[in-house]
């Protein structure tokens, strides 16, 4: 699969001219340059609060796990344990919606290049026309 992989990346870099393989060459953001670009834009509020939410929720999650083991009795056990499950599947959940943000932002960062291929190419065309 990597190898038929990288003979289609060959022959799209045959196919492009200069100035459109400078482009396609262009490194992919790292994990955190991908975190931090969640920061910016229109959502940038919502995912500094789903953060804030996600430290509070750790936090609420370790004290309730730590009362959990010094709980003597079993429905003490329980509810201590319920509300430490709670908090660590609430973490969870929005971790995976932060991921599946970043997901998106590169989804959309692709579109937006194949976007600038067809522009060009339709340029191109019309030059020839």
């Amino acid at each position: 699969m990597k190898n038929e992989t990288e003979n289609i990346d060959a022959l799209i870099r045959e196919a492009l001219s200069e100035e459109d393989r400078a482009r396609f060459d262009v490194d992919e953001p790292t994990v955190p340059e991908q975190v931090f670009s969640l920061f910016r834009g229109r959502w940038r509020w919502m995912n500094a609060l789903i953060v804030v939410l996600v430290l509070v929720l750790s936090v609420g999650a370790l004290l309730t796990g730590i009362r959990f083991f010094e709980s003597d009795d079993v429905p003490t056990m329980l509810r201590w344990g319920s509300v430490a499950w709670l908090c660590w599947f609430a973490v969870g959940f929005l971790k995976l919606w932060t991921w599946m943000e970043m997901e998106r932002f590169a989804v959309v960062r692709e579109i937006k290049r194949l976007e600038l291929q067809v522009a060009n190419l339709s340029a191109r065309l019309r030059e020839g026309e």
